[in-house]
């Protein structure tokens, strides 16, 4: 996935991603994707986790009018601490950049849903 994205860009990324099987989903209201890809990274004393699915959840309504051409992926990006309490950002659409740590989302005009996960209830 990464040297996809390394040495092709965001389209040698999606080439590598596509075949991968369905490891779990992300459901809106009305629409849900599949996961095709999770990655998890110690930063400091937390866990980063990417959760990637090939396609587009959701273009938010304001975003009618920009191209959606190449705006393909679903991203989550969470920090967690060791209770699995944190935050992140989810783009419904969205494409992907590589990083000196992985990979990151590429500038994109409409800024990501933020997100706050309690820790789970014992």
């Amino acid at each position: 996935m990464l040297d996809g994205l390394k040495y092709n860009g965001y389209q040698g990324f999606m080439n590598a991603l596509r075949p991968l099987p369905v490891i779990g989903s992300i459901a809106a209201q009305n629409r849900e994707v599949q996961v095709r890809y999770a990655w998890e990274t110690k930063v400091e004393d937390r866990t980063r986790l990417i959760v990637v699915a090939d396609t587009a959840l959701f273009f938010l309504p304001g975003d009618s009018g920009k191209a959606r051409a190449g705006y393909e992926l679903t991203f989550v990006e969470l920090l967690l601490d060791s209770r699995g309490a944190g935050s992140g950002t989810m783009a419904g659409a969205a494409r992907v950049k590589p990083a000196p740590d992985g990979i990151v989302l590429e500038d994109f005009a409409t800024v990501p849903v933020q997100l706050t996960l309690a820790a789970p209830s014992k």
